[in-house]
């Protein structure tokens, strides 16, 4: 994969493109040099496709305008909810045995024909497992019709499109000092959704996308508590602590509310807070940037939704 201009201690610019807003933010090596918001209207997007493509676009315009960045290479996603990601794991193979197994377990996997997909897959660690060398990999997918209308809104606003990742990992990537041994949940509190994506010290382990109600309410909690008990049961490990994201972090009770359930400790950090900051540019709003900002440090070796040479 093409190594990042960010990753690489240069420039990258990253673009959320969520169901309530766009959102852009730009880093310098370790510097945030700019950020902005643009809010969509209800229905412009809809399960992480979108609907109304006046309206992404102008909005993607807007957030660059803002920002200074027309023109520039930039990386958006793919929301997790048109997204299928999974950690697999297989003997130690050489890399074309090991494409043509993820193939076979994508054509099995996929919720949707593989013909109708963009795929793609990375080696997330290779470890000795009761002995034996395995590899673990994070298998990407998305629907080609999806892929193709963010490329065009983003285009059409003006963006030169480098890559697309997929936001639940881009996430997780603005998190990655606070995920430890033995796991972290993250959860994105969305106004739509609410996104469930738990790592280990290796990297991402699952994600899930649920309907959100309000943030915090008993459903949401509900799946948060299933989520917890399903990575208790697979990955044969704990999620020590909760890291809350998203709109619905921002309310006064957020943390209470999780604290009140049977689940690890919650609490809020700045996904940013790592990252200097010119004395000129405004506070951001760190719990909704976390995706562009992931985006914007894609590194080498990361999963993202690109297409596999296959056919």
């Amino acid at each position: 994969m093409r190594r990042s201009p960010a990753a690489a201690g240069g420039h990258g610019v990253g673009i959320d493109i969520g169901d309530s807003a766009v959102r852009l933010v730009d880093i310098v090596g370790s510097r945030l040099l700019r950020w902005s918001v643009a809010p969509l209207p209800p229905g412009a997007m809809a399960s992480g496709a979108v609907r109304d493509a006046a309206a992404v676009a102008d909005a993607v315009r807007r957030v660059l305008s803002a920002s200074g960045a027309a023109g520039q290479s930039i990386i958006s996603g793919v929301p997790g909810a048109a997204c299928f990601i999974r950690r697999m794991q297989f003997p130690d193979l050489a890399p074309k045995d090991l494409q043509r197994a993820v193939r076979w377990e994508a054509e099995r996997l996929l919720p949707y024909p593989f013909a109708d997909a963009v795929v793609d897959y990375d080696v997330l660690v290779r470890r000795e497992e009761q002995g034996k060398p395995v590899t673990d990999v994070v298998l990407v997918g998305a629907r080609a019709e999806v892929v193709d209308g963010l490329r065009a809104v983003v285009e059409a606003g003006g963006a030169r499109l480098g890559a697309l990742d997929a936001v639940p990992l881009a996430r997780l990537r603005a998190f990655r000092r606070e995920v430890t041994a033995p796991g972290v949940l993250l959860v994105h509190l969305g106004t739509q959704w609410t996104e469930l994506t738990a790592a280990d010290e290796h990297g991402f382990v699952f994600t899930r996308t649920v309907s959100t109600a309000e943030p915090g309410t008993r459903t949401v909690l509900d799946e948060v508590v299933r989520s917890v008990r399903f990575f208790e049961t697979q990955a044969g490990t704990q999620i020590t602590k909760i890291l809350l994201t998203g709109a619905g972090a921002e309310a006064p009770n957020a943390v209470e509310m999780f604290a009140a359930a049977d689940l690890p400790p919650a609490a809020l950090v700045d996904p940013l807070a790592a990252l200097q900051r010119d004395p000129s540019v405004s506070p951001p709003p760190a719990l909704t940037l976390a995706a562009a900002a992931g985006l914007a440090t894609r590194g080498a070796g990361t999963p993202a939704a690109r297409e596999v040479p296959w056919r």
